[in-house]
């Protein structure tokens, strides 16, 4: 988690979307289980509408600190990328998505006069 993840959250909770704010609500309540009393401090020092700050509050009281969590280690995963079983022991390039991803190359499909364009606008936009 970064710092500027906080921040963001915090701006959502203060959405007037019912479901953008339940949504930041639950993600400063995971964060507060992961970071605990640092977090708290940034919201003190950071929000200045009382009932915002009372909200959040309250979801830290719902969501408290465990140290525990903080020492897991979490998996990472692409869900595009993860192959499966199918019929007849076969491994499927799509992902658990469904999503077929195609490979080719995709520099081979710019034009090839491309980076010329390029420099010529940046010459014509900082002049």
């Amino acid at each position: 988690m970064k710092l500027t993840d906080a921040f963001s959250a915090q701006q959502l909770c203060d959405s007037k979307t019912i479901k953008v704010k339940k949504a930041a609500l639950a993600v400063m309540g995971s964060f507060h289980t992961q970071l605990g009393t640092p977090l708290e401090a940034l919201v003190a020092a950071s929000i200045k509408d009382m009932s915002l700050r009372d909200q959040i509050q309250k979801t830290f009281s719902e969501h408290p600190h465990d140290p525990s969590v903080a020492m897991s280690s979490w998996p990472k995963c692409s869900i595009l990328g993860v192959t499966r079983q199918v019929e007849g022991n076969q491994k499927s390039a799509e992902g658990i998505l469904g999503v077929d991803i195609p490979k080719f190359d995709l520099v081979s499909e710019l034009p090839a006069d491309l980076l010329t364009r390029m420099v010529s606008l940046i010459h014509v936009n900082f002049r």
